[in-house]
């Protein structure tokens, strides 16, 4: 969808995160608010004391901190 509206073929909803991405997309529906979802981080229990698995962990909770609401 992101490259057919990137291409001129209409509107899309597409993430946020996707769409920052992109200078030349315009937002046209400024305060419709699209659906919410939960995310998980999975991974083997083995690994739980892992300081790379912690260090992954702690960028994606940073990252996502940035999403709209």
């Amino acid at each position: 969808m992101l490259r057919a509206v990137e291409s001129g073929f209409g509107i899309a909803s597409v993430p946020d995160y996707m769409a920052r991405e992109n200078p030349n997309l315009v937002k046209v529906l400024p305060t419709l608010q699209g659906p919410s979802f939960e995310v998980y981080f999975i991974y083997p229990s083995d690994l739980k004391r892992s300081k790379r698995i912690a260090a992954f962990r702690q960028f994606l909770i940073d990252q996502s901190a940035d999403w709209e609401p």
